[in-house]
């Protein structure tokens, strides 16, 4: 599932870092392993470079956000939604943490978010990604829920 996202800030023009198609996702718990969640792209259309400095999960119960990556475009959508995440995958090849990087002018890149839940599943609001442009803090929230079943169980059921 790929996504154009919408986001705010306090300032005009500014909070448009995120790009999605608005839902939910819903996704079956791994036997207790990490899942890995690509709803999101970064979209820097800005003429200086974006500096992510965190990635959260707003309104989280039951759902822990274990890492959250960036890859190009091309990378990103190869990433089997919902699959468990194993770091010593090929695919990650060339994946960069989120908080800390640097989103170029221009720049499209994938967020993989990499989420764990409780045993009984969980649900979390949308993603909240804060960065700075020219040393101005700024928040971007995408409009996707996520929810994770427990094992054995089936989403929408």
């Amino acid at each position: 599932m790929s996504a154009v996202l919408t986001g705010c800030s306090t300032a005009p023009g500014a909070g448009d870092l995120i790009k999605e198609d608005p839902g939910e996702g819903c996704f079956p718990q791994t036997a207790g392993k990490p899942v890995q969640i690509n709803m999101t792209v970064i979209r820097n259309t800005h003429d200086v470079a974006a500096n992510i400095e965190s990635v959260r999960l707003e309104d989280s119960q039951g759902i822990r956000l274990e890492d959250a990556l960036l890859l190009p475009l091309e990378q990103w959508s190869e990433v089997v939604v919902g699959d468990v995440f194993d770091a010593d995958d090929p695919a990650w090849v060339g994946a960069e943490r989120a908080e800390g990087a640097s989103v170029g002018a221009g720049q499209n890149l994938g967020l993989v978010l990499v989420v764990s839940a409780d045993a009984t599943g969980g649900t979390s609001k949308p993603v909240e990604v804060e960065y700075t442009l020219d040393g101005r803090r700024y928040e971007a929230r995408s409009s996707n829920d996520l929810k994770i079943v427990p094992v054995g169980s089936v989403c929408g059921g």
